[in-house]
């Protein structure tokens, strides 16, 4: 294995679920941690340099807090009643199917690295 050079690849698997078999629920909203954890680490490099820090109002974290500890909130979106860990995934501008996204992460000699399969939803409409 040689991790000089590391390709990562992704792709969506269609999902066994029939678009005409969905609902809207509303879901709890994820948290941005790792936006704020990153936007706390990009400010305390531009003091480094001198740099005043970014508003915290507009850097990425809806609250402008960081803190998870009030009451999460709701989103509404379209979830398969079939399968409803996939997502909806567009394709192009009018085909849309349920779908899970896969990573793969592959050295320069195609040695698999890791994979990552996740469900995720691509969009709320």
């Amino acid at each position: 294995m040689d991790t000089e050079a590391i390709f990562v690849d992704g792709t969506h698997i269609k999902a066994s679920a029939n678009l005409n078999k969905q609902a809207r629920k509303a879901v709890p909203k994820e948290a941005k941690r790792y936006a704020h954890e990153l936007f706390d680490e990009i400010d305390k490099d531009r003091e480094a340099h001198g740099k005043k820090p970014f508003d915290e109002n507009n850097n990425g974290n809806d609250s402008g807090s960081g803190d998870n500890s009030g009451e999460s909130e709701m989103v509404e979106k379209t979830v398969s009643t079939t399968d409803p860990e996939c997502g909806v995934f567009h394709k192009g501008e009018h085909k849309k199917v349920f779908a899970y996204e896969a990573h793969t992460a592959c050295d320069k000699h195609n040695f698999i690295l890791g994979v990552q399969l996740r469900q995720e939803i691509f969009t709320t409409a």
